[in-house]
This record gives C-alpha cells, structure tokens and sequence, in this order.
C-alpha cells in the first residue's frame, strides 16, 4: 500500500468533518435503543473507558489509542456481545486510533464489519449506518479504490436527498464528497457536480461562507484542470476579491486564492500581472506565514 498522498489526508480531513454532522443526527437515533444497565457492564466497558481512548487520540497518542481501543472492544464484546450497540461504537473508535498509526487496511475492515452489521440492524437508512459509511469513503482513499468510494457516495446522496430534502446541509456535504472522489478520475463529472453545488450553497450557507468559498474553488480547480482557464480565472479572481474583503491581504484564504490566480495566470503567459500579485503576495506570505 502506497504512504498517504496529501490528496488522501484531505479527503480524510473533509470525512471528518462530515462525520461529526451526521454523527449528531446518529447519536439522537442511538437514543432511541433499549439502554443496557449500568450493572450490566463491566467498569472497563462503559463511557469513561470510551472517553478515555477518545483522549489519548486527541493528545496524538495514537499507539496508546489502539491498545485501549482494542481492550475496549474486547472488553464491551465479552460482556455485551458482538453486535451491541456499545459494542459496535467500540469498534468505530478503534478503526480512528487504526487510521491514525496509518493502519489503513485494518481501519477500512472494521469500518466494512460494522457496517455490515448496521445495514441489517438498523437499515440503509439509519444515520448511524449512513455515519459509519461515510467513513468508510473516507478510507477507501488510502486503498485506492475510487470506483467503490464513488458507487457509495452516490447511494448516500441519493438517500439524503430523499429523507433530508436536496438543500439540507448534510446533503449538500455529501454532494461535496461526491465531487471530491469524482475528480479522482472524471474531471468533467466532478466538474458538473461542483456547478450545481455552487448556487445550492450559496442559497443555504450564504456567499460568504467557507463552505460556499471551498466549492466555488474546487469548481475552479475541476475547470483549471481541463483547461476551460478563462471560466477558472474569474472564478480565482472573484475568490481572491473576496477574501481580500473579508480577510484583507494578509488573510491566509486571500494568500491561498492569490497563489491559485497567479499560477492560472503564469499557465495562461500573463506573466506581468503574475509577477505584480506576487510582489503583493510575498510580504505578507512571510509575515502569515514566515
């Protein structure tokens, strides 16, 4: 298997960030399961024993995460069974602290197990199942397989639209992973996709949002990356106005947008304006970021 390429650890980052929207709508689904006693479990198997595990991961111990995860699952799935809900977290939490020591292989198998599980439980259509698959995506980056990721992307578009309706944020999030694996291997398609995101997010997250910023963005790079450069340089250049308003010059999305204009404009040969962005740029690229 090949090291994580920065395009795998964006994705991986956007899977995030996604996963903690719907992991909300999950939790309040996860509610609604009979509760098991206190009494029931061991005091290695219960929430402090999860939390504890959450924490190591977010203190970048990761080989101390895996060994306590690992202990967790073994401890909820002696005491709870193999398919308990408690059980099932479990192992999600232990597929993070894989992911993190760069076990992928193992961290995308415990992803498939528990969704295996989810969809005959509780259904396709569960948040939960829909969580777990979304981070499923997330890892199939790392085993290079973007004809799966993209058949599963499209699935849980497809039902997000049907339970949440075609403007809610969830859905659009999953557009957005959509677009992002497209663009592995159809420049054309994720291109399409990003152009009907754009007026979707604008509507529902406003103009100025990043998440409306990020997809004006791609948008442009989809386009820069088939050549249709003058359609990618407005795009660049109404981005780069945009954070020069918001942020000012030494905002780091003003610098980011700046360096995307300047390399479409050196791609083009208009090497003066370039070179004029880049004296503006430099100075406060070193002053940001050193």
């Amino acid at each position: 298997m090949k090291p994580p390429t920065a395009r795998a650890l964006a994705l991986a980052l956007l899977v995030s960030t996604l996963g903690a929207v719907m992991a909300a709508a999950a939790e309040d689904a996860a509610k609604t399961k009979t509760a098991v006693g206190p009494d029931a479990v061991a005091a290695d198997t219960g929430p402090k024993a999860y939390d504890a595990v959450k924490s190591l991961i977010e203190a970048n111990k990761y080989p101390e995460a895996e060994k306590a995860a690992r202990a967790l699952v073994a401890a909820r799935t002696k005491a709870l069974g193999a398919e308990d809900p408690e059980t099932l977290d479990a192992r999600g939490l232990l597929a993070v602290a894989l992911m993190c020591v760069q076990k992928f292989a193992e961290s995308e198998q415990e992803y498939r197990d528990v969704l295996a599980v989810y969809e005959r439980v509780l259904g396709p259509d569960n948040p939960k199942t829909m969580d777990i698959e979304v981070r499923l995506i997330g890892m199939l980056e790392f085993s290079e397989t973007p004809e799966e990721a993209v058949r599963r992307s499209r699935s849980l578009v497809a039902r997000a639209t049907r339970l949440y309706g075609p403007e809610d944020k969830q859905t659009l999030s999953l557009r957005k992973m959509l677009a992002f694996k497209l663009a592995e291997t159809d420049a054309a398609a994720a291109e399409q996709e990003y152009r009907a995101l754009r007026p979707l997010c604008i509507k529902v997250f406003g103009p100025e949002d990043k998440e409306t910023q990020d997809t004006r963005w791609r948008l442009a790079h989809a386009l820069n990356d088939q050549d249709k450069l003058p359609e990618a340089e407005q795009e660049y250049r109404e981005l780069l106005a945009l954070g020069l308003r918001l942020y000012g010059q030494e905002g780091e999305d003003t610098i980011f947008y700046q360096a995307s204009l300047i390399d479409l404009l050196r791609k083009q040969d208009k090497h003066a304006e370039a070179v004029e962005l880049l004296r503006r740029q430099i100075p406060a690229q070193i002053k940001v970021q050193g």
